[in-house]
């Protein structure tokens, strides 16, 4: 635009030149013709000239001022529809960012429930969303030691080659399948790379470190209940059924109150095969 009004600013320059010229030739001749120095047909075609130049002018800057104002209205309109295509802009951009979903809570998606081209109603859930820092465990423990689990007890468990440390926060009395739940709070950092049902293989301390005789756990206790078991003799040939009583256990070992004494050497694998032998011969 600002280019295009020194364009018509030249003309009109080029054409007030032109006239300015023209009415001095006039001037200068009215003089002459006053002086009846030239003819009357020669002023005649002078002054027609000029008056020419004149109307020539205003109709220049006549016209320079419709071009101008339909310039300005053509920039009005171009200004008209850049507001439109912005607001057009704006409506799509918040249309593209209603199509970003955002969890109202930091964490890690654990769960996403979500195809291609599906279909969604508003409100419906999509995926889950796992806090890692509120990162809770839940055991399940044998009834045989509710009594002896109860909040503030500590315990833990290896992952990755680091060991992180628990304490018990909540223990539910209820049984279900001979087992009770404990909720269980990280002391300190949780694992980075835990996840939602993960397995955790944890130790819990459920009181002060003793001595005691252990035996493996296996099979024999399936048959047994724990009443009995094969212990062999001296000769390391011959098993015989031996009365036992255990205690406490865990899932690698029972704990030996009576029956048995270190050293002695015991069959724990199952003894389904066995029947109702009192005495076995190895061989």
């Amino acid at each position: 635009m600002e280019q295009y009004r020194q364009t018509l600013q030249q003309q009109m320059n080029q054409v007030e030149n032109e006239l300015a010229k023209q009415k001095t030739t006039y001037e200068r001749n009215q003089a002459l013709h006053k002086e009846q120095l030239i003819s009357d047909l020669d002023f005649e075609k002078i002054k027609l000239d000029y008056e020419y130049m004149i109307r020539n002018r205003d109709i220049v800057a006549e016209t320079q001022k419709t071009q101008l104002a339909s310039r300005e209205e053509q920039i009005r309109s171009l200004e008209t529809q850049l507001q439109s295509m912005e607001a057009s802009l704006m409506t799509s951009k918040k249309k593209l960012e209603a199509l970003i979903i955002r969890a109202p809570i930091t964490g890690q998606l654990t769960l996403l429930d979500a195809e291609i081209g599906q279909f969604k109603a508003p409100g419906a859930p999509i995926g889950q969303i796992d806090v890692i820092d509120a990162f809770s465990v839940r055991a399940q423990i044998d009834e045989h030691y509710i009594t002896r689990v109860e909040a503030g007890k500590t315990g833990d468990f290896d992952l990755a080659g680091k060991t992180y440390e628990l304490k018990v926060r909540r223990v539910f009395p209820a049984v279900r399948d001979n087992r009770f739940e404990v909720d269980m709070d990280f002391v300190g950092q949780a694992p980075a790379d835990l996840r939602r049902g993960q397995t955790l293989h944890i130790r819990l301390e459920l009181g002060d470190v003793a001595e005691a005789i252990l035996v493996a756990r296996g099979g024999f206790w399936d048959t047994t209940g724990g009443n009995w078991i094969y212990k062999l003799d001296a000769s390391g040939k011959v098993a015989l059924k031996h009365p036992i009583r255990l205690g406490r256990y865990n899932p690698q070992v029972y704990e030996v109150l009576e029956g048995l004494q270190p050293g002695d050497k015991v069959i724990t694998s199952s003894y389904e095969s066995f029947g109702d032998m009192e005495r076995l011969v190895l061989k």
